[in-house]
């Protein structure tokens, strides 16, 4: 009994590291923190250690492959280049169903900050 009980604190110890790995869903946020609507984020993330690999776009079937993914303690980085503009993301791990943080868009030789929050999408039936 007590090599299950330590087994089962080790594998939820593991969790509460955040492992990011799945799908979150979320949007862009206004200049005062509230979620825009017309500006949706879908990303499909895997984390293997402290790499990150996986895609973001606007929703499930439009996706472009992120770049120089990490992750670290509780912050996620990582790059999406589109045909006109380079999103640079830094995100903090909010618990095991929430990221949330900002980076920089790069477009024309201009660059602007954006801000960013996604939740963890359940499985179809999951709680």
């Amino acid at each position: 009994r007590m090599r299950f009980l330590v087994l089962l604190l080790a594998g939820a110890m593991a969790l509460c590291a955040g492992d990011v790995s799945g799908k979150w869903k979320g949007t862009m946020l206004d200049n005062e923190g509230r979620e825009r609507s017309d500006a949706p984020v879908f990303l499909i993330l895997k984390q293997e250690g402290g790499q990150l690999t996986g895609t973001a776009g606007e929703d499930e079937y439009e996706q472009i492959s992120i770049r120089n993914g990490s992750v670290v303690g509780d912050t996620v980085q990582f790059e999406v280049a589109t045909d006109d503009a380079l999103y640079k993301a830094v995100l903090k791990i909010e618990g095991d169903d929430l990221i949330k943080g900002g980076g920089t868009v790069e477009r024309s030789g201009e660059s602007a900050k954006f801000a960013v929050v996604v939740r963890r999408v359940k499985p179809a039936g999951g709680n």
